[in-house]
């Protein structure tokens, strides 16, 4: 039972493995979409940093130096227009993303349309139509939470976090070795819950695509169903199995809010712990209020992009079950034996009068 266990896991990574190397093949096709979102992810995390030094600035001068809020009002303009460039930045990445997942589901959804065309009834003999429906409609638009949350949070959290460490690291180098160390734990848990639920969500789209199958065989026979008055009971049946499907649909949401729960835990006691050796350092005297607040106000954000990329780990596997589907349809071999085309017969030769 442990060998054939190991052997099904093994199986499940190699399938992830191809359908993962799949979905990047894809994403090159809008390469240079995604270096502009990298770049636009490099700018938030610039814009996060300025934004949280003139806020600690503006607390040092009101609360710590009793100055009036008229002296301030310079850098609260300035932290309005960083906050509203931050804004910015942020829409505009997310149309980019949303610009990138149309053209790719665009590009795969005309690839599998002619792919059908050319297979022919010969190459799809052994493909139920009910699947194969489900594969080139919702299996193409589930591949697009891949492009529009999935690669944008894995580029923010590799770019953003290692901004805000370089930075807070001469400010205060103890709060960053915590940030450093505590770090790998979320995408760690991410992986381990994301794993347990992989399997449920290969077993979601099987179920799916047998229920799509069993529908349209119903739609197709229910003349038949009615003549023989077994239309009720085929109407019980489609009720059972669709109260089945939203039952594994909120197990699977429950390792979702797990995992959600995991990755609060883990960013709740990093930024503790940070809060309490800015505390004392703040009571031996050894740093200063404005690099203090500084800090505490960087350490939520710095996890804010691997808290981000935990949530989208669904939208991960989505695809990845999505590309477990499309990709061996594209791959599929061309029929022998049926392609080119007879020429015509030669006419009988013509008498001569």
């Amino acid at each position: 039972m442990t060998e054939q266990s190991e052997e099904a896991v093994a199986s499940g990574a190699r399938r992830d493995n191809s359908a993962e190397q799949w979905l990047f093949a894809e994403a090159r096709n809008v390469r240079w979409l995604l270096m502009g979102n990298i770049c636009l992810a490099a700018g938030i995390g610039l814009l996060v940093v300025f934004q949280a030094h003139l806020l600690a600035s503006a607390c040092q001068h009101v609360v710590m130096q009793g100055e009036g809020a008229a002296s301030v009002m310079p850098l609260a303009a300035l932290l309005v227009l960083l906050a509203a460039g931050r804004s910015l930045c942020t829409y505009i990445l997310e149309i980019k993303s949303a610009a990138a997942a149309s053209r790719v589901k665009q590009a795969v959804r005309s690839k599998l349309y002619r792919k059908i065309q050319s297979l022919g009834p010969a190459g799809l003999a052994g493909d139920e139509t009910g699947p194969l429906i489900e594969t080139v409609t919702k299996g193409v638009d589930e591949l697009e939470p891949y492009f529009t949350r999935f690669l944008p949070q894995l580029s923010l959290a590799a770019i953003l976090p290692l901004i805000f460490l370089i930075i807070i690291v001469p400010s205060e180098w103890r709060a960053g070795l915590v940030l450093l160390l505590s770090a790998p734990c979320i995408p760690l848990f991410m992986i381990l819950i994301g794993r347990g639920s992989e399997s449920l969500h290969r077993r979601q789209w099987g179920r799916l695509s047998r229920m799509a199958g069993h529908l349209l065989d119903l739609v197709q026979g229910l003349p038949d169903l009615i003549i023989f008055g077994a239309a009720k009971r085929e109407a019980m049946t489609v009720a059972r199995v669709s109260e089945e499907y939203r039952t594994a649909t909120m197990a699977v949401l429950r390792v979702a809010f797990l995992s959600a729960f995991a990755l609060e835990f883990f960013a709740t006691v990093g930024t503790a712990l940070v809060a309490v050796i800015v505390g004392f350092r703040l009571l031996w005297g050894v740093l200063s209020h404005q690099e203090g607040l500084f800090v505490l106000l960087m350490a939520p954000e710095f996890y804010l992009p691997l808290r981000n990329l935990g949530l989208s780990y669904h939208a991960r596997m989505q695809g990845v079950a999505a590309a477990e589907r499309i990709a061996p349809l594209l791959a599929k071999p061309l029929p022998t034996g049926f392609a080119g085309s007879l020429s015509p017969p030669e006419p009988p030769p013509c008498r001569s009068l």
